[in-house]
């Protein structure tokens, strides 16, 4: 997304610009990074576009799909968020720039995702990988119709649980970060965000329980 690379402003926070053919923070540690970027040495903010742009856009992707008509805007609102934060040196720097650019776009993600459901506007869907290379190698259609409609649970059920809970959730469960890495992407203890998931985990297995299986019939 071109736009994203020239501009990924927030209120007074500075672009993200490119600096063609130079890379000077390509090995850079996250730390040595941030710093440079909040020096505003030129190449800092294209590398940490480059860093963060995979992450981001494959959580969000995993989140809502490709098909959103705004999943450009929420790469964009993701981006912003970065960089606000940074420029007001909120970042701990306790966790990866990767574990915590995913964060952001969790919360991100969740926000569209129950915007959605207020305004019954447009449908987004949780999208793991798995569900189209099963398509794609015939799986049987009910098999998939059954297996969709569960992801569509899930992707409601994340929507309407507290933030705390669902980000744990998706963090460890969808994304596959370690307890350690999703505590300090959202800023709290080991203990807590063990809580927090664990808590999220009970919430969404009772969620699921009492929904009623799916049996065949109208998609």
């Amino acid at each position: 997304m071109d736009s994203m690379k020239a501009s990924a402003t927030n209120g007074g926070a500075s672009p993200l610009r490119l600096v063609q053919g130079t890379k000077p923070f390509a090995h850079a540690s996250d730390r040595a990074l941030i710093e440079a970027f909040d020096r505003s040495e030129p190449g800092a903010a294209a590398e940490l576009y480059d860093r963060l742009a995979g992450v981001i856009r494959g959580t969000l992707y995993r989140m809502l799909g490709r098909a959103t008509s705004d999943f450009d805007d929420l790469v964009q609102t993701s981006f912003e968020q970065v960089v606000s934060t940074l420029r007001r040196r909120t970042f701990g720097q306790e966790c990866r720039l990767t574990s915590w650019g995913g964060a952001i776009a969790s919360h991100v993600a969740l926000n569209a995702i129950r915007r959605a459901q207020s305004e019954r506007a447009r449908t987004v869907q949780l999208a793991p990988e798995g569900v189209d290379r099963e398509a794609a190698a015939g799986a049987d259609p009910l098999a998939q119709v059954a297996a969709r409609r569960e992801l569509e649970r899930l992707r409601v059920y994340l929507s309407e649980m507290r933030q705390e809970r669902a980000v744990p959730v998706i963090l460890c469960d969808v994304l596959g970060h370690t307890l350690e890495e999703a505590a300090s992407a959202e800023g709290v203890s080991a203990a807590a965000l063990q809580s927090r998931l664990t808590r999220g985990r009970t919430e969404l297995k009772r969620r699921f329980d009492a929904a009623e299986p799916f049996t065949g019939g109208e998609a």
